[in-house]
């Protein structure tokens, strides 16, 4: 890949990040759900795991299959480089406001 190609790459998936984390703009963080709870967001996800509401792949918090359809969590997308120069892409879960109401009768 052209150092052209890279740059047109990590242009279009800035460009994506920006407008996918647009759909987040109403949602909060599991962190700051759990505090509502008292709990911390380590703490959090690990009742959601034992829930089977949450589970971890690759090191990513992903809702449940069965839960898909409900609309409980978006994904927020952080770009950044590395100290190497490297572009990455950071993902994490947040809750729309019928996932922190699914989360609060739930956990």
């Amino acid at each position: 890949m052209t150092e052209q190609e890279k740059e047109y790459r990590t242009e279009r998936m800035v460009r994506t990040a920006v407008e996918c984390n647009k759909l987040t703009l109403d949602c909060v963080t599991t962190g700051q759900v759990a505090r509502r709870l008292k709990m911390t967001a380590k703490g959090l996800y690990k009742r959601l795991q034992e829930l089977d509401i949450m589970f971890k792949d690759s090191g990513l918090w992903m809702l449940s299959p069965r839960f898909n359809a409900l609309n409980l969590v978006r994904y927020r997308y952080i770009p950044y480089y590395t100290m190497e120069g490297e572009f990455k892409m950071r993902v994490y879960p947040v809750w729309t406001p019928d996932g922190v109401e699914f989360i609060m009768h739930n956990a």
